[in-house]
């Protein structure tokens, strides 16, 4: 009598049942060999650098969980989540927003606040999705949606305000996620040393507060993208541009954010990186540069010094020598004490002294 291989039966009994999901207990699936060498080897199939230890360390903070898809009595999918944000203390957000704080086990808020310039993002609730992976031998089935159907039934059991998750952006993967209904919030102006990508995080809204945060994220992305892609991401894939720009609502605004002042004061304290404060620099820039020089406020040697670094984004490290900089760090630390200043003549001209 012949028998089916493993996988095949699986496959037909995607075809022919329902498959099985369940939440496992973490603390038991530690001590449950057998499930964990089928986790570790689904982990393994879907990206060839995965280490036992790897596993181990997905599974040791207190707030993971993991979702597994059974045909046949075999782990053919599995999705790993951890909860995150829930913080209220103002003095712990307003060090994250700084990039004073990186709170172990929060990315998505920590990326939120301190990079797309939410301040307030860690007090809302995430479920962000640590590990997707289906056996390659059963993907383009809809598992893998099942999976974040019976994710989003829990999350929104239990008070979860995002569902989200971060990872290399490509074409691809990006559209995959867009079509499970998540929007992306934010990218990274800087290729990962792993992936060689960009991160981008996505998010789909589960409350009110939720779409109100993910609305504001997506305004943010429409306003720092025009200055992002002719500069940091000025080689990043068309295409994958070009998803990012037709992603965000169309009523997203050009101007100013309303509340742009936490964050411009976080850049010239030192807290924030330059590009991923360049937008905002980009739009302070065009709207006070000019005023600020016909009255005297600033000079023109300093008003030619923003523009260079700021709006044509030349490299500090070719300027230091033309403005007499001992390097980068010191031209850099130069333009955001000259930032300081615009920022002080852009509160004085909008008070209408």
């Amino acid at each position: 009598m012949r028998h089916r291989h493993p996988v095949r039966q699986c496959w037909l009994a995607v075809a022919e049942i329902a498959p099985e999901l369940a939440w496992l207990d973490r603390d038991a699936l530690l001590a449950d060999e057998a499930t964990l060498r089928e986790l570790f080897g689904l982990l393994v199939l879907a990206h060839y650098q995965t280490r036992p230890l790897d596993l181990r360390m997905l599974l040791d903070g207190p707030e993971v969980r993991v979702l597994v898809m059974r045909c046949a009595g075999r782990v053919v999918a599995t999705l790993l989540v951890a909860t995150e944000g829930d913080m209220h203390d103002p003095a712990l957000r307003a060090a994250i927003f700084r990039g004073e704080r990186r709170p172990r086990g929060h990315l998505l808020p920590q990326t939120l606040s301190a990079h797309a310039g939410l301040r307030d993002a860690p007090s809302l609730r995430y479920a962000r999705v640590v590990r997707l992976v289906v056996h390659p031998a059963l993907t383009r089935r809809g598992l893998a949606r099942r999976l974040l159907v019976e994710l989003e039934r829990t999350a929104r059991a239990d008070g979860i305000d995002l569902l989200g998750a971060s990872f290399g952006a490509t074409v691809e993967l990006l559209q995959i996620w867009q079509a499970c209904g998540f929007a992306p919030a934010q990218m990274g102006t800087r290729r990962n040393a792993a992936s060689g990508e960009q991160a981008v995080v996505v998010l789909r809204a589960l409350s009110d507060a939720g779409a109100q945060l993910l609305r504001h994220a997506q305004q943010r992305l429409a306003f720092a993208l025009p200055v992002w892609l002719a500069g940091p991401l000025r080689t990043l894939d068309p295409q994958l541009a070009a998803l990012l720009i037709a992603a965000v609502p169309p009523d997203a605004p050009v101007d100013l954010p309303h509340d742009w002042r936490d964050e411009f004061a976080a850049f010239v304290a030192g807290y924030r990186t330059l590009a991923a404060s360049l937008p905002l620099l980009a739009a302070v820039t065009r709207q006070q540069l000019g005023a600020a020089w016909r009255a005297g406020r600033i000079e023109l040697d300093a008003a030619a010094l923003l523009v260079a670094v700021i709006v044509q984004q030349q490299p500090l490290t070719d300027l230091a020598p033309r403005y007499g900089a001992a390097g980068r760090e010191a031209l850099l630390a130069r333009v955001r004490s000259l930032c300081g200043e615009l920022g002080a003549v852009s509160r004085v001209s909008s008070t209408g002294a």
